[in-house]
């Protein structure tokens, strides 16, 4: 019971703001996430990446961008966009 009653607790206004503020917080994360493995390329040695791992960054980093800032060589590495239904 106390489940239901804790849904109306939460004004629509503050459960949009509790929303953007988890996927502010997501890509923040997944920016961090992809400084660190691109900092490997900073290193004096330099980076030992596979051809699997040149990929899946590719990957990474285009679907990290936002579609109008992300290059035109990386947009084919990019994810379908998701149809809504």
């Amino acid at each position: 019971m106390t489940r239901f009653n804790d849904q109306f607790c939460e004004t629509p206004y503050e459960r949009n703001e509790r929303r953007r503020k988890a996927r502010h917080q997501q890509a923040l994360a997944t920016l961090h996430g992809l400084i660190v493995d691109l900092s490997a390329g900073l290193a004096d040695e330099g980076p030992d990446w596979s051809l699997d791992g040149f990929l899946a960054l590719r990957k990474r980093v285009a679907n990290a961008l936002p579609p109008d800032k992300c290059p035109d060589w990386l947009k084919p590495y990019r994810d379908p966009p998701m149809v809504q239904s």
